[in-house]
């Protein structure tokens, strides 16, 4: 039966019931689009072409049996958001990871699932915790101590989805679950593609911080969260060398380098100055004065020299491997990667560097 699919679909798509009647040219009333959806009747295959047609889907995906939910889906504290936006969230996501599931099943060997770290969900206690669990999850993922350059690969090798999607300015990264029948529960992380490539690998490990760490014995989760994402991203021995154990001024030209170095906001380098107590707090308000005046404190944080886009690649990558080693058809790949099989060339040739 459909009904869950079409539910997920015309959300995603942001219509109520009366907007896909009209959408559809009242090919049905509203009343029984509202029955398909709590499977108390099917649609004809007119009605089914016509309802894949208004909501960007394929009518295979409206009939496609398989159970998938996604769970864990929330605003974080100080993001304003309706029950109707967190559905249309929701919508979007599972959209988004059914394409994906479906082509790791066509891929051979490229379903890799998420397992923890020895050692992890690492206790925190006291926020001078998330230093060493920053640290050892370094070590347990044989990361060395140099700043990461692709950050949602990294996530990807170690079975944790990633996607780009279009968030509240406020969000760069949010983090759920998907549930799919017995297979072992998969995190997801979505991304926020209009955010500035420094937000967006900041929120990725932010959101990294609620997977691997324990908040039990301690409150403000989300302070936590971002303190690790500076550790993990600034590395204290590393950080320590390229800027020294106490300052009494941060040039903002030495920031920006710093910032070319690590990937970070230079509003995160200065917190992490502050969190290792290489400056004091007069020299930390003043840098954030400054920072204010220039509107980099507050939403959608435009910093200058921005970092280039976390561009979450392996989705497609196997996508082209599908088509590249027929395993899969040219409008069903195209499809999967919401272009049509006139740009599909050209698509090959940017990601892969070869003729499709």
């Amino acid at each position: 039966m459909i009904g869950e699919r079409l539910v997920i679909a015309r959300k995603s798509a942001g219509l109520s019931l009366r907007d896909l009647e009209q959408e559809i040219g009242k090919a049905v009333t509203f009343q029984a689009i509202q029955k398909y959806e709590a499977n108390e009747a099917m649609p004809s295959s007119s009605v089914l072409r016509g309802l894949a047609r208004a909501l960007g889907v394929t009518e295979r995906y409206l009939l496609n049996p398989r159970q998938i939910d996604i769970t864990g889906v929330q605003f974080r504290p100080g993001i304003d958001g309706s029950a109707k936006q967190l559905g249309s969230l929701k919508a979007q996501l599972l959209s988004a990871i059914e394409k994906y599931i479906d082509v790791e099943e066509l891929v051979p060997g490229a379903d890799i699932n998420w397992v923890q770290p020895s050692g992890f969900p690492y206790p925190i206690v006291r926020m001078e915790d998330v230093e060493l669990a920053a640290a050892r999850l370094r070590a347990a993922w044989n990361l060395g101590s140099q700043p990461i350059s692709d950050l949602p690969e990294l996530l990807e090798e170690r079975g944790i989805k990633v996607i780009s999607l279009k968030l509240d300015p406020k969000v760069s990264a949010i983090l759920c679950t998907v549930q799919r029948g017995n297979h072992p529960p998969m995190p997801l992380i979505a991304v926020n593609v209009d955010a500035q490539g420094e937000y967006q690998r900041f929120g990725l490990v932010c959101e990294l911080a609620h997977l691997v760490l324990d908040f039990e014995s301690i409150r403000e989760a989300e302070s936590v969260c971002e303190r690790f994402a500076r550790a993990f991203l600034m590395l204290h021995d590393v950080f320590i060398s390229a800027i020294g154990k106490a300052r009494k001024l941060l040039p903002m030209g030495e920031l920006f380098r710093l910032k070319a170095m690590f990937g970070v906001a230079v509003v995160q380098i200065v917190h992490r100055c502050a969190d290792l107590g290489i400056i004091n707090t007069e020299e930390k308000r003043r840098l954030f004065t400054i920072f204010a005046d220039k509107g980099w404190t507050k939403s959608p944080y435009r910093e200058p020299f921005s970092n280039r886009c976390q561009r979450p690649s392996r989705f497609e990558r196997l996508c082209l491997r599908a088509f590249a080693e027929d395993l899969v058809s040219e409008s069903r790949v195209a499809e999967l990667l919401g272009v049509s099989t006139r740009e599909l060339g050209r698509y090959y040739d940017e990601m892969l560097g070869g003729p499709a």
